[in-house]
């Protein structure tokens, strides 16, 4: 094969197949022969064509650049949905709902914003998974028999009743004797003074030695701090919900940051004690119950 020929040809901008119906010869002999001549073709492709072009999501309406879309190679052009609409995955919790009667069983509230709902496994070790794993899949037997095992609540409610408020939506079984008898042995925790297994106490890195208190006990002074600091972080906001008024328990009360860009750090995550800079963070949220919370955050999407 002559080089000149080659190089004339590709000045005319002929691609590969076309070299290849010139010369009546397989591709995989002209790729051959311009790796030996280092030369190479100015097939420009589409994906490089419509780099600069704007285009319109079907499913959003809204125009974006190419590189939100994904790119098949397979038909070298792009999907005609963005990125953002193609990872989007149907929900199917609005049927998970309505089979539970699409009601709170404490309050009695009903909302078109399924995502309020919560459902709450009366006794825990009859739990088997967890069902909002599965809001993805349609509803089946494996579902069924789980969503029975549940009440259907509102995301206040399920916080009051993992407050203590309401007893009867939650059952707590005594440990069994055959748990507790683990081979790794068993140990008296000091503040509780209960036995219990190793599996319950933290370990140091150093020793390797276990903690004199269980986990349970450990975690309770941290808890209290946060506790403390939520209280008068609510008393600064008004003590309630800005929407609906809710203020039964403070468990159920969040702070909604109203623009989310100038956010600076989560006061439920701030271990710190109360001082001007929670005020400056809480002067840019609102205080919303759960459910009006949901309820926000399901608006923008």
């Amino acid at each position: 094969m002559e080089k000149q020929k080659l190089i004339k040809l590709i000045s005319n901008d002929f691609s590969i197949s076309k070299l290849a119906k010139f010369f009546n010869k397989s591709k995989s002999s002209i790729r051959y022969w311009l790796k030996k001549f280092e030369l190479k073709t100015n097939y420009i492709s589409k994906k490089s064509k419509l780099m600069n072009k704007k285009y319109k999501c079907k499913n959003c309406n809204i125009l974006k650049d190419l590189n939100e879309f994904y790119f098949r190679k397979n038909r070298n052009t792009y999907y005609t949905i963005c990125k953002k609409c193609h990872n989007i995955k149907k929900s199917y919790k609005k049927d998970f709902v309505n089979y539970k009667g699409s009601y709170c069983e404490i309050c009695n509230i009903k909302s078109n914003f399924y995502n309020i709902y919560d459902f709450h496994h009366k006794d825990p070790l009859e739990k088997e998974f967890n069902i909002t794993k599965y809001r993805n899949t349609r509803i089946n037997e494996k579902i069924r028999l789980e969503l029975d095992k549940c009440h259907l609540l509102c995301s206040n409610c399920h916080r009051e009743v993992h407050g203590g408020l309401h007893p009867n939506f939650i059952l707590r079984k005594k440990i069994n004797e055959n748990i507790l008898n683990l081979e790794n042995g068993q140990k008296v925790c000091g503040k509780c003074k209960i036995k219990k297994p190793f599996d319950s106490f933290y370990k140091y890195k150093k020793n390797g030695k276990f903690y004199k208190n269980c986990k349970l006990c450990h975690n309770k002074n941290p808890a209290k701090r946060l506790r403390n600091l939520k209280i008068k972080c609510v008393n600064y906001k008004g003590g309630m919900c800005k929407k609906c008024g809710y203020n039964k328990f403070i468990g159920s009360l969040d702070f909604h940051h109203i623009e989310p860009e100038h956010k600076d750090f989560m006061i439920s995550h701030s271990f710190t004690s109360f001082n001007n800079l929670h005020k400056k963070e809480l002067d840019k949220c609102i205080l919303l119950c759960s459910n009006c919370h949901r309820i926000e955050h399901s608006k923008k999407k």
